[in-house]
């Protein structure tokens, strides 16, 4: 099993150094989701994915114009009688910080977690309209 899960005829037909699939190994890496920044009309929303991280795990925190984002996911027990062939997963704790544009509406912050994708919305503010503003004469003063 082990030598099926390590064969890979496209790793070693293109790289002939590494055609032993003895001698490669893939480098350990720490948990780290990818995240995805979209601009919409009315707001900036980042999405990530965060398969197998429970809500609890996650925090949201806004200081500033510094959006943070920290988590973690555990990892899998083993039993005793198990053995593991391949593994690959990454688990262990996140921290993301994006920097808010100056025309956000920080207190409409919303996020939500469903099916392991994380969506934060922050809505921009309202865009205000420029107006003619009428100059008065002394004789149409009010009170």
């Amino acid at each position: 099993m082990s030598n099926l899960l390590r064969f890979d005829p496209f790793f070693t037909a293109l790289d002939p150094l590494f055609a032993s699939n003895a001698r490669r190994r893939p480098a350990r890496r720490a948990f780290s989701p990818g995240f995805e920044v979209r601009e919409t009309e009315k707001a900036f929303v980042l999405y990530a994915d965060l398969p197998g991280v429970a809500q609890e795990s996650l925090d949201i925190a806004l200081e500033g114009r510094e959006l943070t984002i920290t988590g973690s996911r555990a990892k899998a027990e083993l039993a005793e009688t198990d053995k593991l062939h391949l593994g690959e997963r990454t688990f262990g704790t996140f921290k993301r910080t994006f920097e808010l544009p100056e025309d956000v509406d920080t207190e409409g912050i919303d996020a939500a977690l469903e099916h392991g994708v994380l969506t934060v919305s922050i809505p921009k503010q309202p865009q205000t309209t420029p107006r003619k503003i009428q100059i008065r004469t002394e004789l149409s003063k009010t009170g």
